[in-house]
């Protein structure tokens, strides 16, 4: 089982630049990478949790069941306070 953090951006890297008072960097919004299609083709069993609560029941279904699964995990998309 792989779980896959999915926030579509490097959120570590904006909280730095606004720590450096530099904002708008650019590429660090990564959009529309489809994690779970990727893992489809691959043949892994995928889904998608959108919740603590759904993650915790994929999980459950993901440790009874055989072969690879991949479930794309979504984050909270805010930006961290490094300070």
């Amino acid at each position: 089982m792989i779980i896959v953090p999915v926030n579509e951006e490097y959120a570590i890297l904006k909280a730095f630049a606004k720590q450096e008072q530099t904002p708008g960097v650019p590429g660090l919004d990564v959009l529309n990478i489809d994690i779970t299609g990727l893992a489809a083709a691959y043949g892994c069993k995928v889904s998608r949790a959108e919740t603590p609560d759904e993650l915790s029941d994929q999980v459950k279904e993901a440790l009874e069941n055989n072969g690879p699964t991949v479930i794309a995990a979504v984050i909270d998309p805010a930006i961290p306070p490094l300070l």
